[in-house]
C-alpha cells in the first residue's frame, strides 16, 4: 500500500507541474536602480616615499613585491586606495614605474585580500571594474576635492561633475566614470 501511494503521489506532482502555465503571470519589465555600498574607505597619498596624513601603510612592501617587473626598475607610489565591496577588500594601487633618472609609465593595479595577502585581480567585475576605471584615470588631488563639501569645490570643476552627484548627495561612480571620460579637457589638472 505504502508503494502504490507513494507513485500515485509522485505522478500527481508531475502532472501538476507540467499543466502550470507561468506565462501568464509575467509582468511588465521595470527598470530599477540601487545603491552599491563601497564601505570602509582608506586612502594613502605618498609624496616622495613619505606618508601624508599620518597613515602608515603596512603592506606597501608585500605589494610592491608582488608587482615588481624586475630589480633595475624602480617603484614609486603615488597613492593607494582601500576600500570593501561584496564583502571583499580591494586595493587600487597607482604608482609610476622608473628607471634610473626615467620615469617610465604610470601604472593602476587592482589587488583584492584573500587568505592574509594581497592578489592582483585581472578581470574585475562590477563595482570594483568602475572604482578601478575612476582610479586609473584620476590623480590623488581629484579624490581629494570630491572628498571636500560641495561648496568648497571650484565652481568650474563643480558645474562639470555636479551631475554624478544624486539627491541625497551621494557621487553615482558609474555617472562619474562617465562624465570624467566625455570632459578630459575641462579636467585635464585632476586626470592623468
Amino acid at each position: 500500500m505504502k508503494i502504490f501511494s507513494i507513485i500515485v503521489f509522485f505522478v500527481c506532482v508531475k502532472t501538476y507541474s507540467q499543466e502550470a502555465k507561468y506565462s501568464k503571470l509575467k509582468g511588465d519589465p521595470i527598470k530599477a536602480s540601487f545603491l552599491k555600498e563601497i564601505s570602509n574607505q582608506l586612502m594613502f597619498n605618498y609624496v616622495k616615499n613619505t606618508y601624508t596624513d599620518a597613515k602608515l601603510d603596512n603592506n606597501l612592501l608585500d605589494i610592491n613585491k608582488l608587482i615588481t617587473v624586475n630589480n633595475e626598475i624602480e617603484i614609486i607610489p603615488i597613492f593607494r586606495y582601500v576600500f570593501f565591496t561584496d564583502n571583499i577588500k580591494y586595493s587600487i594601487y597607482k604608482y609610476s614605474l622608473k628607471s634610473r633618472d626615467n620615469v617610465l609609465s604610470i601604472k593602476t593595479s587592482l589587488l583584492y585580500f584573500k587568505n592574509e595577502e594581497w592578489l592582483i585581480k585581472k578581470e574585475p567585475k562590477e563595482v570594483s571594474k568602475v572604482v578601478f576605471e575612476l582610479f586609473s584615470l584620476m590623480k590623488s588631488s581629484f579624490y581629494e576635492l570630491l572628498n571636500k563639501d560641495k561648496s568648497k569645490i571650484p565652481d568650474k570643476i563643480l558645474f562639470v561633475i555636479n551631475k554624478a552627484y544624486n539627491p541625497e548627495g551621494l557621487i553615482d561612480i558609474f555617472k562619474l566614470l562617465k562624465i570624467i571620460k566625455n570632459n578630459k579637457e575641462k579636467l585635464k589638472e585632476y586626470i592623468e
